[in-house]
């Protein structure tokens, strides 16, 4: 998946819902709520936590990209495939740009 195909989510700034830590060498957890945890890879921990609500999906993939000296065609679709899932279990909120 390009950005340039699905522009909608590239513009957004999609938010972490949830508190983050590590649950133990190879994974992570965030719990939503009291009765409502995930257990997450490294990667898509990573990801999670770069949604802060201030970013573009973007912004998001370049900051990876400029950390892990990856380029942008290996690294966006995975991202962008790694925020709807979260999106998709709650883990985050995306909404759409607003049109100014």
């Amino acid at each position: 998946m390009n950005i340039s195909e699905d522009t909608d989510i590239g513009e957004t700034k999609p938010t972490r819902v949830g508190v983050g830590g590590q649950a133990d060498e190879e994974s992570f957890v965030v719990m939503v709520s009291d009765d409502r945890a995930f257990k997450l890879s490294p990667g898509a921990f990573y990801v999670w936590a770069l949604c802060d609500g201030e970013h573009t999906v973007s912004q998001i993939i370049d900051d990876i990209c400029s950390e892990t000296g990856l380029a942008r065609s290996d690294v966006e679709e995975p991202v962008i495939t790694i925020i709807k899932t979260l999106a998709e279990n709650g883990l985050v909120n995306i909404e759409k740009p607003s049109v100014g």
